[in-house]
């Protein structure tokens, strides 16, 4: 349970963070180079992917479970780490610094990430396919932005408190940096995108290597 006190390992856990989301920071560009390198021209791709940007944008945001929120808000305003694991709270508590202390503010931040994740997992998807030689047909890419863009469970998750929205996003860019950079923004983009999953959810040290 978190308390007020910071033990040695949290402070590692939230320096380790600080280091993932600034090697995510570094890599942004050539991620989203690549992203639309994957995805050019494919104006269907692009307009599903939106419209699955504009309804996180516009559904109005909810905490799940509304003393959890407020909880997780204070926690982030104080960075003392919950039991989930330092990633998310570290990132909350950086935004804070900069749009204030507010469970909204929390939200909003999550309605972003769930965004910029849409098109990271559709190019990854496409990346797959090319990498693996499998020609299921054009159909494909769209299908999977659809399915990312609209399934309500994922809609839903992007506008809460979910802390498993910047744990996918960590998932992808670990994914699809292997798969896309070179030279040394590959190993950085696959171990930051890791880390952050890892520090976002312990249980997540097992099972993202996999």
């Amino acid at each position: 349970m978190a308390t007020g006190e910071r033990p040695p390992l949290h402070t590692g856990l939230i320096i380790a963070t600080l280091l993932t989301l600034l090697a995510l920071l570094i890599l942004a560009v050539p991620l989203a180079r690549e992203v639309i390198r994957e995805l050019n021209g494919d104006r269907w791709v692009w307009g599903i992917l939106a419209t699955g940007a504009l309804v996180r944008l516009l559904l109005p945001g909810r905490l799940v479970e509304m003393g959890i929120g407020y909880q997780l808000t204070r926690l982030a305003e104080e960075l003392i780490l919950p039991r989930y694991g330092a990633g998310t709270t570290t990132l909350h508590h950086l935004i804070f610094q900069v749009f204030g202390v507010d469970h909204d503010v929390m939200l909003a931040t999550h309605r972003v990430i769930g965004c910029l994740t849409l098109p990271l997992a559709t190019a990854c998807a496409s990346r797959l396919v090319s990498r693996w030689q499998i020609t299921p047909g054009p159909w494909f890419v769209p299908m999977w932005a659809a399915a990312l863009a609209w399934t309500p469970a994922l809609v839903r998750s992007d506008v809460t408190e979910s802390n498993l929205v910047p744990v996918l996003l960590g998932l992808w860019v670990g994914l699809f940096g292997w798969m896309s950079l070179s030279g040394w923004r590959r190993p950085m983009a696959t171990v930051a995108g890791l880390l952050l999953a890892g520090l976002s959810r312990p249980e997540m040290a097992a099972v993202a290597p996999a």
